[in-house]
């Protein structure tokens, strides 16, 4: 939607020339002749007319001033997006391992590096699809899931193959609870092996990720200069740390199956040596977990009827959850792979030319290079440098020295877009588009010495001296300064670029519909294509690829705009405060109450300045609390966006356990037993903090138990003729026959009612 820009001025020509004769007499008092044929009347009309002109052009804001306009809210225009999605590899060699007892099988498998490009098989125009990460396919199948609590194991194995969503650990989970991952090979010793997990509800995405991410990185500048008592002591850098996300209070180990003397036993892997990376934040985010494992792992049989397979557990070691982690999918030899892949170029190289490099062989995959073209286009002298020369790193696909008559050929992931003239804005283009924004780098040749350019949004900051360009990602229109405003491309200079292209919006495929790696020059320069496709059983995408979008438009920006002016960013108000604790990145919050002036240390004062959050989890479970973490992290958010003045407490409920004790007449024919199961079973509704109350919305907080309302759930029960005495107990106090009052930041429980059907 457009943004409602006001009428500035709705004057039209003939409210303009009235305007203008009602002030004559005001000016001129000797003026009595207000007819159109009197030269002062003409010349107010002539004027009226002119002024409306002007008020047209006020009211006629330009694109390029709506531009400006979101700029200073801070919102541009989202370039084309690139799709992503998560693709799984298998070997062939993938059947089921003996159970070794003692010195385990070989394990084979197949590495992958990063930037590997996959494809769908359509005839008429794949799509590729590039790797972000490196990944080692191995010869396992995931074959079994299993929990172990305090009731015992459970295997979940058919729900998963049936696939139904898994409570990893329970609907309550608690610590010792254990999940199990079950491998039809073993895992081999010193390879990284990457296991991908999707998780069920609507915080678990990519959204909710940048979220943690963003607020992470906000907390850090709060905390700057260094050092400081925020930063963890491993601290790295702010891109590291946002990376490895933990959770706020849920601490987990994971551990493998290992071989002492003669019994198995269960090894940590620990994360300080990299032996294991948790991406999914102990199971709240979709995500990687990455395995080094540093000895042999064996087999175990978890029950008599379970097969010896090869097990990797993860532990709840501490902490509490906001809400149980639900399992979606589980995935072995998985990728994350995004829609936009390199472009490159082949270049001829003249018999005759002059090729130069340091001491040793040609690079082979990466390498630093200046170059000059003959009248031809062919490359008429080639200089490699060495790595320590301050150039930039071309990634080469293919390289074939010339020799004799046979012309040379040089393949890398450059483009020479055109020559530099020179002149005011010159304007070059590149193809195919749309491009990535983010990688596109421009470079230019000028007399064998490399100049990198900046990609900036408008020149108006710009100096005579910066090589600053600007990008049109839609039609790939790269733009140069004028001399003035950014230093123009210079005259005779190669103009570079490097970059990548996506389909955008066209590459949101369907699931299973990658299915080979690429033929292209790409993965030619990094692997055996045939030999890597002759080990490679399937390769698949389980998930749909999303994300893709086209450049966004500018009415499109205008709504993205009205959205953030009418979206809560500061606690002011308690539906303020209310909304961002239900909100906090990473918490799972199921209620939020707010009151004002409280104190819960001292709920019977005033305590003007302070206001009590009161949460609750989205766990079903009885008197259930916020953990620790959770508190602090809801605190901490708030903190940052509170008003000066305001002091904020966060808490968890005080539970009142409610008894009824009551003598209910049924009506005539009806099993008595069925009736009090029904009575028992409302009054446990009524009371249910997450789904009682006379909403049924959850109890409200601090709200008080009227007897009206207790006699009313009761008298609402099928088959039930009249309540004839009811009683209240309060937490195993004495029986009354009025109301039960509850604290500010009170809740209720119910207890063991005592129904007794007449």
């Amino acid at each position: 939607m457009r943004l409602p820009l006001p009428n500035l001025d709705d004057r039209r020509w003939s409210d303009l020339a009235e305007e203008g004769r009602n002030l004559v007499p005001r000016y001129a008092t000797e003026w009595t002749d207000f007819n159109i044929h009197d030269p002062g009347i003409m010349l107010i009309e002539l004027f009226a007319w002119v002024t409306e002109i002007d008020v047209y052009r006020v009211n006629r804001i330009p694109d390029s001033h709506r531009l400006k306009f979101l700029a200073l809210l801070g919102i541009t225009l989202q370039p084309p997006q690139a799709a992503q999605t998560v693709v799984q590899f298998s070997l062939h060699n993938d059947a089921a391992w003996p159970n070794w007892f003692g010195s385990p099988p070989a394990v084979n498998w197949v590495e992958l590096p990063a930037t590997i490009e996959v494809e769908t098989t359509e005839a008429d125009r794949p799509v590729r699809f590039r790797t972000l990460e490196a990944v080692t396919v191995v010869p396992a199948q995931l074959e079994a899931l299993w929990r172990e609590d305090k009731d015992g194991l459970l295997d979940l194995t058919t729900m998963w193959e049936n696939r139904e969503l898994l409570p990893m650990f329970g609907d309550v989970p608690r610590v010792g609870d254990i999940f199990y991952f079950g491998f039809s090979a073993p895992l081999p010793e010193g390879q990284t092996v990457a296991f991908y997990l999707r998780f069920a509800g609507d915080k678990s995405g990519k959204e909710e990720r940048q979220r943690l991410q963003e607020e992470l990185r906000a907390g850090l500048q709060d905390c700057l200069p260094l050092p400081n008592p925020c930063l963890p002591e491993n601290y790295e850098s702010p891109a590291e740390l946002t990376r490895n996300l933990l959770h706020h209070s849920v601490r987990t180990v994971w551990e493998f199956a290992q071989l002492s003397g003669n019994t198995i036993s269960w090894r940590s892997l620990s994360p300080d040596v990299n032996e294991v990376f948790d991406d999914t934040r102990a199971f709240t985010l979709n995500g990687f977990v990455r395995f080094r494992l540093p000895a042999p792992i064996y087999s175990v049989s978890l029950s008599s009827s379970d097969s010896p397979r090869y097990y990797l557990r993860c532990r709840l070691a501490a902490g509490e959850y906001d809400a149980p982690p639900i399992l979606q999918a589980a995935f072995l030899n998985a990728a994350p792979v995004e829609q936009a892949v390199p472009v490159s170029s082949e270049f001829a190289i003249a018999t005759n030319a002059i090729i130069s490099y340091p001491p040793g062989s040609p690079p082979s995959t990466f390498g630093k290079f200046t170059l000059r073209f003959n009248a031809a286009g062919e490359i008429a002298a080639l200089s490699f440098l060495a790595p320590e020369a301050e150039a930039p790193e071309f990634f080469i696909t293919r390289l074939q020295l010339p020799a004799g008559s046979n012309k040379g050929l040089l393949g890398c992931e450059l483009r020479l877009i055109d020559r530099g003239l020179g002149e005011p804005f010159q304007k070059v283009v590149l193809e195919p588009v749309p491009v990535q924004s983010h990688s596109v780098e421009i470079f230019t040749l000028e007399d064998e010495a490399w100049y990198t350019w900046i990609r900036r949004p408008d020149f108006d900051a710009s100096s005579r001296d910066d090589r600053h360009f600007l990008l049109d990602e839609t039609t790939g229109t790269v733009t140069f300064g004028d001399g003035e405003r950014g230093l123009p491309a210079p005259g005779g200079a190669l103009i570079f670029a490097r970059y990548r292209t996506t389909l955008a919006a066209a590459g949101n495929i369907l699931p299973e519909k990658i299915s080979r790696l690429s033929n292209s020059a790409h993965n030619q320069s990094l692997i055996d294509v045939a030999a890597a496709r002759a080990e490679l059983k399937t390769i698949s995408n389980p998930f749909p690829a999303t994300g893709g979008a086209d450049a966004e438009t500018l009415a499109h920006a205008e709504g993205r705009a009205l959205e953030e002016v009418n979206r809560v960013t500061r606690a002011v108000t308690v539906a303020d405060i209310e909304h961002l604790a239900l909100t906090t990145p990473g918490a799972n919050v199921a209620r939020v109450a707010v009151k004002t002036n409280l104190d819960a240390r001292y709920p019977c004062l005033q305590a003007p300045g302070t206001t009590t959050v009161i949460l609750l989890p989205q766990i079903s479970a009885p008197r259930v609390q916020p953990s620790s973490g959770l508190r602090v992290a809801v605190k901490s958010y708030l903190n940052r966006r509170h008003i000066l003045g305001n002091r904020i407490e966060v808490v968890g409920p005080v539970y009142t356990k409610v008894t009824v004790q009551a003598r209910v007449q049924s009506q005539t024919g009806t099993d008595a037993a069925r009736v009090q199961q029904d009575i028992m079973q409302a009054l446990d509704d009524f009371f249910d903090p997450l789904r009682g109350g006379p909403e049924k919305t959850g109890w409200p907080f601090g709200r008080d138990v009227y007897r009206s309302e207790v006699l009313h759930t009761i008298d609402n029960v099928s088959r039930v003729e009249n309540v004839v005495t009811l009683e209240l107990i309060a937490n195993d106090g004495e029986p009354s026959c009025g109301n039960l009052c509850i604290g500010p930041c009170g809740l209720v429980v119910s207890g063991e009612h005592e129904i007794v059907v007449e």
